[in-house]
């Protein structure tokens, strides 16, 4: 599948335009977002309904602190909006969050390879739409 709008919101510049072009070839609309905020603004005052939100756990950091909020504020806060949306959760990190459990939030640990990245989006986008397909009939 492809032509769905995946939203990552991450710090790293690189990381996200790298995932960002990876997706533009196989036919995804990215949008990247260096802050959550940015993205929580659009979702929740815009109305904007990406299939796909995949959030760094961290967030943006300057001189080792954080600027604006983490990925699990960005889900607490944007949660009811997605509801009908594949949410991820980047991070390096071992310890697994909370929100992952309670919203339905996957975890991808980074590194990240664009190739597994867009697999495991496209295989759960498939399974959502058979489990849609199989709920309407």
């Amino acid at each position: 599948m492809a032509g769905e709008e995946v939203w990552i919101i991450d710090d790293n510049l690189e990381v996200a335009d790298c995932l960002k072009q990876y997706g533009a070839l196989l036919g995804y609309n990215v949008r990247t977002f260096e802050l959550a905020g940015n993205a929580l603004e659009e979702i929740v005052h815009r109305g904007a309904r990406p299939e796909v939100v995949v959030c760094d756990l961290q967030g943006k950091q300057e001189n080792g602190k954080h600027v604006g909020m983490d990925g699990n504020q960005f889900f607490l806060e944007a949660y009811p909006h997605l509801l009908g949306s594949l949410r991820y959760l980047i991070t390096a990190s071992d310890e697994i969050p909370p929100i992952v459990n309670s919203m339905h939030v996957k975890v991808i640990r980074k590194p990240i390879s664009p190739k597994y990245f867009y697999n495991l989006i496209a295989r759960d986008i498939a399974d959502l739409v058979d489990a849609c397909a199989g709920n309407s009939q």
